[in-house]
């Protein structure tokens, strides 16, 4: 019997996602990709092609990151008949406006914090030692490496803990990477959210956009999504994009809502 809901989380699988599976009704979590690849359209790719193998097809997608294009991909060929999608990524789509308005909210941070510090920022010298370390040619983060990243992706410290535990999970079984065996791959019409929901029938797909790591609202992102994607709903939400590794409640209570929105 299908899933009547699938969470779809490569980078994190239940230790991202899966955090509010035991409040949906119904859900499963498909598991974080273990390819031996830190890049985003490879996981999810991963995804994808496990969860066609697999052949027991949800009715309901709910995708975070990179798993917007494994969502997306289950919509566009009849596998599932809604989704949501949450913060889909950038760099996995090849539409090069998408990127334009990434690019126009970044800016417009970035101009702000120089504002305010009277002088741009100075690159973090540990992460920068991090980077050179000999581990990483070898495939292996550094010890040191968690800790760093997790602070680059989530301004709360009380999120800090729990994601780096969850990076630490999510990342050891993925090593040494092997990003040869796993290159690049470049967005295409049949592995692209945003050009997969260009055909979405009206009420199928929706895309949720949360404030990013140091609490930014994606208004750029909405207003070229909006305009792109007329039969897609596009709307901003109040939170930070991992304030759910803190607090998952208020993000599955919001799911939950837009499950019975229909």
């Amino acid at each position: 019997m299908a899933d009547a809901l699938m969470l779809i989380d490569p980078q994190f699988g239940v230790h991202g996602l899966g955090l509010l599976e035991s409040a949906l009704p119904d859900a499963r979590t498909w598991p974080a990709a273990t390819i031996s690849s830190m890049r985003a359209l490879p996981q999810a790719y991963d995804a994808l092609a496990g969860i066609r193998a697999e052949g027991v097809p949800p009715r309901v997608v709910v995708a975070r990151a990179a798993g917007c294009n494994t969502g997306s991909r289950l919509l566009a060929d009849g596998i599932v008949t809604r989704v949501l999608l949450i913060d889909p990524v950038a760099t996995s789509t090849a539409d090069g406006g998408f990127s334009e308005a990434d690019r126009t909210d970044s800016q417009l941070l970035a101009r702000l914090e120089q504002l305010a510090n009277g002088a741009p920022i100075e690159p973090d010298p540990e992460a920068l030692a991090i980077w050179t370390d000999p581990l990483i040619k070898r495939g292996f983060l550094p010890e040191t490496a968690y800790g760093v990243l997790v602070r680059g992706m989530s301004r709360r410290p009380e999120a800090h803990a729990k994601l780096e535990a969850a990076l630490r999970a999510v990342e050891k079984p993925r090593q040494p990477y092997d990003e040869q065996r796993w290159p690049p791959m470049q967005p295409e019409p049949g592995f692209d959210w945003l050009a997969d929901l260009r055909d979405a029938p009206p009420g199928a797909a929706t895309i949720w956009l949360s404030h990013d790591n140091v609490g930014r609202p994606p208004t750029a992102r909405q207003a070229y999504l909006t305009a792109s994607l007329p039969n897609v709903e596009t709307v901003i939400q109040p939170w930070d994009e991992l304030d759910f590794f803190v607090d998952p409640a208020p993000l599955a209570a919001a799911i939950r809502e837009w499950l019975g929105s229909r």
